[in-house]
C-alpha cells in the first residue's frame, strides 16, 4: 500500500491499511534515532500503531545494533531520561506529507479513542514504558561492573516510580542499599537511593519509614 496514492480518498485508504494490518499478527516499529526516532513524530507511523492497537496485534520494538549499543551504554551510565524522551511524543504535533492526511488521521483518532489525541499518546507512551522496562532488564544483567549496575538498577527504579508502582520501587531501592551497606560505601549514591527510597514509602503512606 502506497499513502502517496491516495486517489481513493482517506477513508477508503485508512479503511484498507487497517485491514491490512488485521491479516499480519505482528507490527514492527524501528527506533531510529532512540534520542529522537523519527517514527514517533510522524503521524502515518502513529496512526500504523493506532491501527495495531485497534487489531489488537502486537508491536515489536527494535533497533540497529549501532543505535542498541548506544542506548545501552547511555542507560549503564544513568544518562537516559525516559519522562525527557517521551514528553515529545504528541501525535497533535506529528509531521505528515499533506497536511489533509494529518487532519484526517486526527479525525479518525478522535471518533474511536474517547479523549482522542491523548489516549493515543498514552498508549505508545505505555508500549514503550513496557518495552523499555525490557531493556533496563537486560541492561542490568549485561552490566559490566557494580558501579554500572548501580546506575541501570537506579534508572530502572525512576521507571517504577513513574509508573506508580511504589512497592515494587521501594523493594528495588531497598535491595540496592542492602548492596551498598554490605561494600561498606557511603556516598552519594547511597544517598541518591535512599531519597528515593524515600519517596517511594511516602507515596504508600508509610510516613514512620522515611525517617532515618
Amino acid at each position: 500500500i502506497n499513502q502517496f496514492y491516495n486517489h481513493h480518498g482517506f477513508k477508503w485508504w485508512s479503511k484498507t491499511f487497517l485491514q491490512c494490518i488485521k491479516r499480519i499478527p505482528r507490527t514492527v516499529l524501528v527506533l531510529f534515532r532512540y534520542t529522537n526516532p523519527i517514527p514517533l513524530t510522524r503521524a502515518w507511523c502513529l496512526f500504523e500503531i493506532f491501527c495495531t492497537h485497534q487489531a489488537e496485534h502486537a508491536l515489536e520494538i527494535v533497533m540497529d545494533e549501532q543505535e542498541s549499543e548506544a542506548f545501552h551504554a547511555a542507560l549503564g551510565a544513568g544518562h537516559f531520561n525516559f519522562n525527557d524522551w517521551v514528553a515529545q511524543i504528541d501525535l497533535a504535533n506529528a509531521e505528515a506529507h499533506d497536511a489533509e492526511d494529518k487532519a484526517s488521521i486526527l479525525s479518525a483518532v478522535k471518533k474511536k479513542l474517547k479523549n482522542g489525541v491523548h489516549d493515543l499518546n498514552k498508549l505508545v507512551i505505555a508500549l514503550l514504558r513496557e518495552w523499555l522496562s525490557t531493556q533496563v532488564n537486560r541492561s542490568t544483567y549485561e552490566s559490566v561492573n557494580a558501579r554500572q549496575s548501580f546506575a541501570v538498577q537506579f534508572q530502572r527504579g525512576e521507571f517504577l516510580l513513574s509508573q506508580g508502582k511504589y512497592a515494587d520501587a521501594e523493594a528495588l531501592y531497598r535491595r540496592l542499599l542492602e548492596e551498598k551497606n554490605n561494600s561498606d560505601a557511603n556516598d552519594a549514591e547511597t544517598l541518591d537511593a535512599m531519597d528515593r527510597l524515600a519517596w517511594a514509602l511516602q507515596h504508600q503512606g508509610k510516613l514512620e519509614e522515611c525517617e532515618p
